[in-house]
């Protein structure tokens, strides 16, 4: 502290007095007094309402003399004020608080993330999901959840992040919001709510596990991907984006063309199956859906068809398994079989999840003795989701 260069640990929440109208020259610090030790305190590391910077709200109880300047710190006594909360656990003297925070330092000294993220946010400026993410990934799960209920913390980390990060903050967390009242609207036999991330990696790798092996390898994975969200930051996830379409159309759905791709399902749509069609997702090579798209779909919605029929063809090769019967995707997934069954499960598992899409058509030309054109002729109907008209055009051959 000030005078000695002592430098006192003050446990976080602990109170103190602080005398606001004695201050350094460069206004950074005032003068504060704790477990009989006087010296200066860095204010932003004091309450701010303690500080009058809150609102307006100044301590109404002081009786100091504002005349007084930072050299009469020496004094062994200060004017009664009202106990004052420390946010941070350590008042540093004046040379250590005028250094950058350490983020490292930060969560060594947290007690557990919320702290850490609730003092990182505040202390940190700017601040992203880079810095923050690996130590959210290193907190256990009991300490993740604690922090994503903790609705005063999220409040401020969608104040103080970008909207980018703050939708990144929700899965990085692994929010996963209850349905309302407790009942999911999906809900088959004993699978009374969605599917959770870890358990989507555990069964798409027990059953699919000879096709996902190279995703796996290449670091692919559902867990920290998924959010189940309630209607705000669903709202939210939604709207960014596809701008301009109703958010009540969707149960669920994959970041597309976004920083990062995440995977939104909402706490009180879908069934158990919809996180594994969705963490499917999260193990497929982007090839054939940024091909197809890219080919056919120029300014429509910049999601794949023959994507979303082969992601369901997989995800039903496990829910049957479970007891879940699944219902969505009728269109895309009969078109999808029928592929499937011309070309072969494993070349169509290599170009879904390892990006080998030449090999999957060069397979369906030569089963079907076929040409190039008849497959433009036959996508472009497929993913501009002319479905009756492409399954005549699969059935018959034709190339125009």
């Amino acid at each position: 502290m000030l005078g000695t260069g002592l430098k006192v640990k003050v446990p976080n929440g602990a109170q103190l007095q602080v005398d606001d109208d004695v201050e350094s020259t460069d206004g950074h610090y005032v003068l504060g007094r704790y477990n009989g030790t006087t010296g200066y305190i860095g204010k932003a590391n004091v309450s701010p309402a303690a500080l009058g910077l809150a609102g307006g709200m100044q301590d109404s109880t002081s009786s100091t003399d504002s005349g007084r300047s930072a050299s009469d710190s020496g004094r062994s006594s200060m004017p009664d004020r009202v106990p004052t909360p420390v946010s941070q656990d350590v008042a540093d003297s004046a040379e250590s608080e005028s250094e950058e925070p350490d983020i490292g330092e930060i969560f060594d000294r947290a007690g557990d993330l919320a702290s850490g993220l609730a003092t990182a946010l505040q202390k940190i400026h700017p601040i992203g999901i880079d810095l923050l993410l690996p130590h959210i990934e290193a907190a256990p799960k009991s300490e993740r959840d604690a922090a994503w209920q903790d609705k005063t913390l999220m409040a401020g980390a969608k104040r103080v992040l970008s909207l980018d990060d703050y939708l990144a903050l929700l899965p990085a967390r692994r929010v996963f919001k209850q349905p309302t009242g407790g009942v999911f609207p999906g809900a088959q036999g004993a699978r009374d709510g969605h599917t959770s991330a870890a358990e989507v990696d555990v069964l798409i790798g027990k059953h699919l596990g000879k096709y996902v092996a190279e995703a796996q390898k290449a670091g692919r994975k559902a867990e920290g991907e998924i959010s189940v969200v309630g209607n705000k930051d669903w709202k939210i996830a939604f709207e960014r984006q596809w701008p301009g379409v109703d958010p009540g159309m969707a149960s669920a759905f994959v970041d597309v063309d976004q920083p990062k791709r995440h995977i939104w399902l909402h706490k009180d749509r879908g069934d158990p199956g919809t996180a594994i069609h969705e963490g499917m997702h999260k193990y497929a090579n982007n090839e054939i859906r940024n091909r197809q798209r890219g080919l056919y779909r120029t300014g429509m919605t910049p999601i794949g068809m023959l994507d979303e029929g082969l992601t369901e063809y997989f995800t039903r090769l496990i829910t049957p398994l479970l007891g879940i019967t699944r219902s969505s995707y009728p269109n895309k997934l009969k078109i999808a079989k029928k592929l499937v069954r011309i070309v072969g499960e494993g070349i169509t598992a290599k170009a879904y999840f390892d990006g080998d899409f030449d090999s999957f058509i060069n397979a369906y030309l030569r089963g079907t003795g076929r040409t190039k054109t008849h497959w433009d002729h036959l996508s472009r109907a497929f993913e501009t989701e002319k479905y009756g008209e492409a399954g005549k055009i699969l059935n018959s051959g034709a190339e125009s």
